[in-house]
């Protein structure tokens, strides 16, 4: 039996203009404005507007082409500044208190998705699981999405994560 996926077309601002932010922070607001250009994005984002989602995917497609880097790499890198980007804008209290290790941090991302729906009403979320075998030095982290391809945006972020919680 062939499995049905739900693809979303429109999405909120925050991923592209973490990206953007992400952009601008590492490589400066010339590459970013040489980066808009490359596909035509005039936008300026907003984390709670709604953006159909081949805009995200032309910034990573156009950023990759002018900076001279991989896709899994820079994926990464952004999901490494998107946490370190929600610390510095308000959330760092949350992270705090949602664990005392990254293995709590890893199992709690859920609640955090449910936080967050209450400002993205119509966002469908991601989920997060990790096994029941996991540890604190060993875990499996099961990420499942409704947009393909931005996994290594996750792992960015659990690397960066960790030591957080290293007292």
């Amino acid at each position: 039996m062939k499995r049905k996926v739900l693809r979303m077309k429109t999405l909120y601002g925050q991923l592209n203009e973490i990206l953007k932010k992400f952009i601008i922070e590492r490589f400066g607001e010339n590459r970013w404005e040489t980066i808009a250009k490359l596909k035509d994005i005039k936008e300026t984002f907003i984390a709670e507007d709604k953006y159909d989602d081949t805009i995200s995917k032309n910034i990573i497609e156009a950023a990759t082409k002018e900076l001279d880097l991989q896709r899994d790499p820079f994926l990464e890198m952004c999901g490494a500044f998107m946490f370190q980007y929600l610390r510095r804008y308000g959330y760092e209290e949350l992270i705090r208190n949602l664990a005392n290790n990254v293995l709590e941090f890893l199992q709690n991302l859920d609640f955090v998705q449910s936080y967050l729906k209450e400002d993205y009403q119509d966002f469908v979320m991601p989920h997060f699981r990790c096994d029941d075998d996991s540890v604190s030095d060993r875990m499996i982290l099961h990420y499942f999405s409704y947009r393909p391809g931005y996994q290594r945006i996750v792992m960015g972020r659990d690397v960066i994560a960790s030591p957080t919680f290293q007292y």
